[in-house]
C-alpha cells in the first residue's frame, strides 16, 4: 500500500510504505544507478526530482555563432571610418542576407600590420569549408586549411585582432591570412 509521506508536499509522488508504516527503500539505494526508462521500486521520489517542470520551455541546442563579433570587428577595425562607409554597409548587408550562416571568417589583405578586410567568408563548422560571401575579386572563392598562414581572434575589449597560436581552423578564429599563391 502506498501512502503520502506526511512531511512532504502533496505534489510529490507517492512513497511505498510497508505494513509496519515505514517507507520501503531498496538496499544500497545510493550505490544503484537510476534508470529513467525502467524505474525500480522506490525510485519514484528520486525520478520526480529530476523531471523538468511542465511550464518551463524546452531547451534547444544552438550552434556557436560569431555574427555580432564579426559585425563589430568590421565596423570598428576593418572598415572603420567615413571613407569606408559604403564598403562597410555592403559587407554588413551580406551578413544580414545570410541568416542560415552562423559562423563568419574575415580574410585580411596583408600578413602583417593593418587588418584591412579583403573578403568575408562563411565557415561551415561540420565540413570545415570556407566559402566567399563578399569581397574583392582577387580573393579565392574557397579556402582550404593548408592555404591558411595565420589565425586571429577579435578582442572586443581592446578593439583589435590578436594572433592565435593554432595550426587548424577552430571555432574561436575570427580572421585569417593566407599564404601567397
Amino acid at each position: 500500500m502506498a501512502q503520502r509521506h506526511p512531511s512532504r508536499n502533496s505534489s510529490i509522488s507517492e512513497i511505498p510504505i510497508s505494513s509496519e508504516g515505514t517507507p520501503i527503500q531498496s538496499p544500497n539505494r545510493r550505490d544503484r544507478n537510476l534508470s529513467f526508462e525502467n524505474p525500480q521500486k522506490g525510485d519514484a521520489f528520486i525520478l520526480d526530482k529530476y523531471k523538468r517542470h511542465k511550464n518551463l520551455p524546452d531547451l534547444k541546442y544552438t550552434k556557436p555563432s560569431n555574427r555580432q563579433i564579426i559585425r563589430n570587428a568590421i565596423s570598428q577595425v576593418c572598415l572603420a571610418g567615413e571613407s569606408y562607409k559604403r564598403a562597410r554597409e555592403e559587407v554588413l548587408k551580406a551578413i544580414d542576407n545570410n541568416p542560415d550562416v552562423s559562423y563568419f571568417i574575415i580574410l585580411f589583405k596583408g600578413t602583417l600590420g593593418r587588418k584591412d578586410l579583403k573578403a568575408l567568408y562563411s565557415h561551415n563548422i561540420e565540413t570545415g569549408q570556407l566559402n566567399k560571401l563578399q569581397g574583392s575579386e582577387g580573393a579565392p572563392g574557397e579556402i582550404h586549411g593548408y592555404n591558411i598562414n595565420s589565425y586571429f581572434r577579435y578582442d572586443s575589449g581592446n578593439k583589435e585582432f590578436r594572433q592565435l597560436q593554432c595550426k587548424t581552423l577552430i571555432t574561436g578564429v575570427d580572421g585569417i591570412t593566407i599564404k601567397n599563391m
